[in-house]
C-alpha cells in the first residue's frame, strides 16, 4: 500500500516540476519572439493578459488583444492560446469576435485556429456566421468557413478553403504568398456549385456593375461548366498586381504593408 502511494506522490512531483519549468520556458520563449517581432513592426497589445493552465496546459489569455503590423491594425475581443503541457508544439488559438482590420469590422462566432509546429507550420482553421462590414459597402455575410494548410518556405500552401453561404459552396486549393512588392501572388483551382449565388456575394466586395457580373458569369460558365458534377470550375490567378478569375481580370492588387 506504501509504494503505490508514494510512487503516485513522486510522479506527481516530477510532473509538476516538470510543468513549472517548462511552463516559465514557453513564457519567456514567447515573450522573447513578442519583442522580436514588435522590432520588425508586428506587435501584440493586450488590455490584459493572463498565464496559466496548470497542470495539464500551457494558456495564455489577451483580452482587447490589439495586433500592429506595418500600416495595419488589427483588433479583436479576446485571444486565448492553448498547449497540451505534453504536446506544447500543437497550440490551439482561439479568437472571440468582432475583428476589426482597420475600418473593416467583421463579426463571426468565436474562431478556432489549430497551429502545429514541426518543420513547418501546419494550419487548421473554421468559424461561423461571418460578417464583413466595410464603411460605404453593403454587408457581407457567410455561414461558415474553413481552411487548412501548411507552410512552405514564404509560401501558404492551401490542401482546403471552404466558404458556404446557405446552399452555395465555394471551394479551393491551391497557393497563396507575396511578390517582391508585397502583393498578393499564387494561384488557386476552385469550383463552386452555385454560380448565380457566388456572383451575388462578391458583387459588393470586388464593386461590380450588373453588365461586369453578367460577362464574368457568362464567360466563367463558357469555359468552366462541368455538367456531370453540377459544379462550375474556374481558377483565380494573383500575378503582377492583378487577380484574375478565369481568364477575366477581377481588380488591382495594392501592397499588403
Amino acid at each position: 500500500m506504501f509504494y503505490p502511494l508514494a510512487g503516485m506522490i513522486l510522479l506527481s512531483l516530477i510532473w509538476c516540476g516538470y510543468w513549472f519549468i517548462a511552463f516559465s520556458g514557453a513564457k519567456e520563449l514567447i515573450q522573447a519572439k513578442r519583442l522580436e517581432f514588435a522590432g520588425q513592426g508586428m506587435e501584440l497589445i493586450c488590455a490584459r493578459e493572463s498565464w496559466g493552465g496548470f497542470p495539464f496546459r500551457f494558456e495564455f489569455q489577451c483580452e482587447t488583444a490589439t495586433l500592429h503590423f506595418i500600416h495595419t491594425e488589427i483588433q479583436t475581443t479576446k485571444i486565448l492560446a492553448i498547449a497540451q503541457a505534453y504536446n506544447p508544439l500543437h497550440v490551439i488559438v482561439l479568437v472571440d469576435g468582432p475583428t476589426s482590420i482597420d475600418r473593416t469590422t467583421v463579426t463571426h462566432d468565436r474562431a478556432l485556429i489549430s497551429v502545429k509546429i514541426n518543420t513547418r507550420l501546419d494550419l487548421a482553421a473554421d468559424t461561423t456566421e461571418l460578417t464583413v462590414i466595410r464603411p460605404d459597402n453593403p454587408p457581407i455575410t457567410v455561414s461558415s468557413a474553413e481552411l487548412v494548410g501548411h507552410t512552405s518556405g514564404q509560401t501558404l500552401e492551401i490542401s482546403r478553403l471552404k466558404i458556404s453561404q446557405g446552399a452555395v459552396d465555394f471551394v479551393a486549393t491551391g497557393t497563396v504568398s507575396l511578390d517582391a512588392q508585397h502583393r498578393l501572388a499564387g494561384k488557386l483551382s476552385s469550383q463552386t456549385n452555385d454560380l448565380d449565388g457566388l456572383m451575388k456575394s462578391i458583387e459588393p466586395f470586388l464593386a461590380l456593375n450588373e453588365q461586369d457580373s453578367t460577362a464574368i458569369k457568362n464567360l466563367v460558365t463558357l469555359t468552366g461548366s462541368d455538367p456531370k458534377t453540377n459544379t462550375t470550375k474556374a481558377d483565380f490567378v494573383a500575378r503582377e498586381g492583378a487577380l484574375y478569375w478565369g481568364l477575366i481580370k477581377l481588380v488591382d492588387l495594392t501592397p499588403l504593408y
